[in-house]
């Protein structure tokens, strides 16, 4: 994936940090711990449904403006979980493991994956919606099917632990852009 402007990539990295970094901060982790569900699952559903096989070629080029559009998302998407609290009445277990992997991350002063893992969501969503020109569905959460609640909560645990695969050995990486 080719990307045309290095500022871009610094810059939606800081907004989408920064957004976290402010969840945390007012202990929103339930909300935090939902958005990253709801875009994961958002993701895995798009894809199921209109039947993408390869959803992101190696070769794509990131438009000017998708990174900044993608960290706005995330950006409105948490604020929209802050202002509206339908989705505490909810029985979702699966933000409970994702609370409690954050809440591990942090213990393990590890908000850099967190951001990472936030940025990486919305950046595909965006990208694939963009790609196959598809909306966005924001399904509630009683709609969508317990199976495919199961593979996409699978999925999002393979992206944490990839990334905390990646990154345990160098704390300092280079390539990280915070």
């Amino acid at each position: 994936m080719k990307i045309h402007m290095k500022t871009e990539v610094f810059e939606a990295s800081k907004l989408v940090q920064l957004g976290v970094k402010n969840m945390l901060q007012m202990r929103r982790l339930d909300e935090l711990s939902q958005l990253i569900v709801n875009l994961n699952t958002e993701m895995y559903l798009q894809r199921k449904l209109h039947k993408l096989q390869k959803p992101l070629p190696n070769n794509y080029v990131l438009g000017e403006g998708m990174l900044r559009k993608s960290a706005e998302y995330f950006l409105r998407k948490s604020q929209d979980l802050c202002e509206n609290y339908d989705f505490a009445s909810n029985e979702n277990a699966n933000i409970d493991s994702i609370k409690y992997l954050i809440n591990d991350l942090l213990s393990d002063k590890r908000a850099d994956i967190i951001c990472m893992v936030c940025i990486e969501l919305a950046t595909e969503l965006m990208i694939q919606m963009d790609l196959h020109e598809l909306n966005e569905m924001g399904l509630p959460d009683y709609l969508v099917p317990v199976e495919d609640k199961r593979e996409a909560s699978m999925l999002l645990h393979d992206r944490f632990q990839k990334l905390i695969d990646r990154f345990s050995n160098n704390e300092e990486d280079p390539d990280m852009p915070f």
